[in-house]
């Protein structure tokens, strides 16, 4: 079960990654240009986000159906729903960077073999801030 997982893992990451690249959204210039809504507005990026939403839509109407997961042994609960203090800064601090610099975890993630300077910056001061939110919560 374990390598199907795996597998599974692989070939869902790779999907992600296909996505974001064939649709620009690890491309910075690209997302910037769909915030820029009065100056060179681009919207080719709400494709790929409505596609996605669509997706995800979809797989939580047909998950309500399965009586046990395909690739589990059981479904996990979600063990926080409540909306707090940490959770809201969090967003805002991930929308304020996305707004800044038009990368976000993923799309930075799948840019790295581009080899450009400022997604090594990004991924390294990403990575810090990890670290430290950790350290803070504690």
């Amino acid at each position: 079960m374990k390598s199907v997982k795996l597998i599974v893992g692989l070939a869902a990451g790779n999907g992600f990654g296909i996505g974001l690249a064939g649709s620009g959204m690890n491309e910075p210039q690209k997302v910037l240009g769909l915030l820029d809504v009065y100056g060179d507005w681009d919207a080719t990026v709400l494709i790929a986000l409505a596609t996605a939403l669509i997706l995800v839509m979809l797989m939580f109407y047909l998950a309500q159906y399965l009586s046990e997961p395909v690739f589990a042994a059981e479904f996990e609960p979600v063990e926080k729903q409540d909306l707090d203090k940490r959770l809201v800064i969090g967003a805002l601090l991930f929308g304020i960077g996305w707004g800044l610099v038009g990368l976000c975890p993923g799309p930075a993630l799948s840019s790295i073999f581009y080899f450009e300077p400022n997604i090594f910056i990004f991924i390294v001061m990403m990575v810090a801030g990890m670290f430290l939110a950790g350290k803070v919560a504690k």
